[in-house]
């Protein structure tokens, strides 16, 4: 997971206003399957199969993990309004914040075996050859520009995301910043290299699927641990990255104006009163 992340996971929310979020959780449902037209056509059959799945995970997530997103954000809240935070805080709450996404891709583990069991030889071909015409498309993007330009990039989308929290940030915050961009591990090509890596294994598994009798057990062991397919140096350069981004936001946090401050406050109220309203 990219350390670009504002605060921490949590934020999910994709940097959408709160009535967007909210939208576009409760149209979770048409919203993926608008998203699989891209990589893959389920038959009639297929789509009421993956709807009814779909279902019980979305209700899932709403009764059980939406409470423990309101409660996180409501900590770091509270540790936001009671002074300057360290990046040790940080880095707590995107451990934590990371949790979340365990748990989710654990619960639904079962789930997406059973449904690839459903599909043809010709869909799971089709699926990965999406995948990694998305990958060649993304790994040209990148390798067409330069160094400065991958950098502007880096400093573009990371103001964009503090911006979206904390209101327009001053000279000061945005060197910040740019120590951010210049210390960080470019580390797209190595996370694009564990992406095709992963896709490998998992197309190697599933032409397997109705064959081998253990196919479920390494399956579900791709599905939930995809982490021991990246390299040592992959996982190093992560954690720094991460531990320089928590250190951004502490320096950026300590410099924050008086507006900016009830800015950031008022945001995370939005989202907590959000999750209260989307969970049962």
């Amino acid at each position: 997971m990219k350390a670009k992340q504002i605060l921490t996971v949590l934020l999910l929310v994709l940097g959408l206003s709160a009535c967007s979020n909210r939208f576009v959780y409760n149209n979770l449902d048409w919203l993926v399957h608008w998203y699989l037209d891209d990589y893959i056509e389920l038959n009639k059959v297929q789509k009421q199969q993956f709807d009814e799945v779909f279902s019980k995970w979305h209700q899932w997530h709403r009764a059980e993990e939406l409470p423990r997103y309101q409660t996180q954000l409501t900590e770091l809240r509270t540790e936001i309004a009671s002074g300057p935070m360290q990046a040790e805080q940080f880095i707590a709450h995107m451990d934590r914040g990371w949790l979340h996404f365990v748990r989710l891709r654990e619960h639904v583990a079962d789930d997406i075996i059973w449904l690839a069991k459903q599909a043809s030889d010709e869909q799971i071909a089709e699926f990965f050859q999406a995948l990694e015409e998305k990958n060649a498309k993304r790994e040209k993007a990148y390798l067409a520009m330069t160094t400065a330009e991958q950098r502007q990039d880096v400093l573009d989308d990371v103001e964009e995301n503090l911006s979206g929290y904390f209101g327009r940030l001053s000279a000061e915050q945005k060197g910040y910043v740019a120590e951010y961009a210049d210390t960080m591990h470019a580390n797209f090509l190595a996370w694009l290299e564990y992406r095709r890596l992963w896709q490998q294994s998992a197309l190697a598994l599933l032409n397997q699927r109705n064959t081998s009798e253990d196919f479920a057990t390494r399956f579900k062991q791709l599905l939930v641990s995809p982490e021991s397919l990246q390299t040592l140096q992959y996982q190093q350069h992560r954690t720094d990255n991460r531990q320089a981004y928590a250190q951004l936001l502490a320096k950026v946090q300590q410099s924050l104006s008086a507006k900016q401050q009830k800015r950031v406050a008022s945001e995370l109220d939005d989202l907590i009163e959000m999750l209260a309203n989307l969970a049962p």
